[in-house]
C-alpha cells in the first residue's frame, strides 16, 4: 500500500507539469491582451508594449513557462497582474470558502443521494420510485446559475429566510449548499440505485433474508456495503463538478471564493490567478482520486495494491 501511495504522488508531477502546459497555451491563444485591458481603450502602443515587458510578456512562450516552473518549485506563483499581491495569498484568501462550500455540498449531496437511491431501489417500480426518478431528473438537469435565482427569489426575496448573499453565518451557506448540492445528488442517487437494484438480485443477499436477519441489517451489512464501490467512484468524481460549479454558484451568491477569483481573473486576462488557480483545483482532483482509490480497498477486502 505504501508502495502504490508513493508511486501515485509521484504521478502527480507529470499531472501538474501537462496541466500547467496546456494552460499557458491555452491562455495564449485566447483572443485579449492583458496590458490592454489594464491600461483601458486610451492605450497607446508605447504604453502598451512597455506594460507587456514589466509582465514578462514578451518573452518566447517556452521561456515564461520555464520560468514559472522554476518560481513554482520554490513555492512562487507569481504576481497577480490586476491587483499585484502574491497568487498564492490571493488562492490561500480565497480557497477556504470555496472548499467549505464544495465539502458541505458534497457531504449534504452523498447522505441525501445515497438514501433517496437506496429507497428507490428497494421500492422498485413503486411510486415513491417515480417520483425520486423525476426528482433525479430534473436535478440532473437543472442549470446551477437557475437554481440559485430561484431559491434566492423565494428564499430570501419573497420569504426572508435567509440571507441574499455574503459569508460568515450558517445562514449564508444554506442556499449555496443546496444549489451546488441539487447536481451530484441526482447523479450520486441515480448511481446508488442501480448499484443496490443490482446488489439486491444476489445469492447472498437471498440468503441472508432466509437466514430471518432483519430488512435493516441486510441493507446496512449486505447491500450497501457492496454497492459503494461504483458508488465511491462517482463520489469522487462528483468533487471536480462540485469545484467547477462553484464558480457560477459564488458569482449568483456573491461569496468571496476561488470560483469568484477565477471569474474575475478570467474577464481581466490575469493569467498568473488563473495559472494558480487551475494548478490548485487539478491537485486538489487528483488528491481526492487517490482517497477513492484507497477506500475501495476498504470497502472491499478483496483488493490489494501492489
Amino acid at each position: 500500500m505504501t508502495a502504490y501511495i508513493v508511486r501515485r504522488v509521484l504521478a502527480l508531477v507529470p499531472l501538474v507539469l501537462a496541466v500547467s502546459a496546456l494552460v499557458f497555451v491555452a491562455l495564449h491563444v485566447t483572443p485579449g491582451d492583458p496590458a490592454v485591458l489594464m491600461l483601458g481603450q486610451d492605450a497607446t502602443p508605447q504604453g502598451v508594449a512597455q506594460l507587456r515587458h514589466q509582465l514578462g510578456l514578451d518573452r518566447p512562450l517556452v521561456a515564461q513557462y520555464v520560468g514559472f516552473v522554476v518560481q513554482a518549485l520554490h513555492g512562487d506563483l507569481g504576481l497577480s497582474f490586476e491587483t499585484k499581491r502574491p497568487v498564492a495569498g490571493e488562492l490561500a484568501r480565497t480557497f477556504a470558502a470555496t472548499f467549505v462550500l464544495a465539502t458541505l455540498a458534497l457531504v449534504v449531496a452523498t447522505a441525501a443521494g445515497m438514501a433517496v437511491g437506496c429507497v428507490s431501489a428497494l421500492r422498485r417500480f413503486s411510486w415513491l420510485d417515480y417520483l425520486v426518478r423525476g426528482i433525479v431528473l430534473g436535478g440532473v438537469s437543472m442549470p446551477i446559475f437557475w437554481l440559485g435565482l430561484l431559491l434566492i427569489s423565494w428564499f430570501a426575496i419573497r420569504f426572508p429566510v435567509f440571507p441574499v448573499s455574503g459569508w460568515g453565518t450558517p445562514g449564508h451557506v444554506v442556499l449555496p449548499v443546496i444549489t451546488l448540492a441539487a447536481f451530484p445528488l441526482a447523479s450520486i442517487a441515480r448511481m446508488t440505485r442501480s448499484s443496490v437494484l443490482e446488489v439486491v438480485a444476489s445469492d447472498y443477499v437471498r440468503t441472508a433474508y432466509a437466514k430471518g436477519l432483519g430488512s435493516a441489517r441486510v441493507v446496512g451489512l449486505h447491500i450497501l456495503r457492496n454497492a459503494l464501490i461504483p458508488v465511491t467512484t462517482v463520489i469522487g468524481l462528483q468533487f471536480g463538478a462540485v469545484l467547477a460549479g462553484a464558480v457560477l454558484t459564488e458569482s449568483v451568491f456573491a461569496l468571496p471564493g476561488l470560483g469568484s477569483l477565477l471569474l474575475t481573473a478570467v474577464l481581466a486576462r490575469d493569467y498568473a490567478i488563473i495559472r494558480g488557480a487551475i494548478l490548485l483545483v487539478a491537485l486538489v482532483f487528483a488528491t481526492i482520486n487517490l482517497i477513492v482509490d484507497l477506500a475501495y480497498a476498504y470497502l472491499d477486502p478483496r483488493i490489494h495494491y501492489a
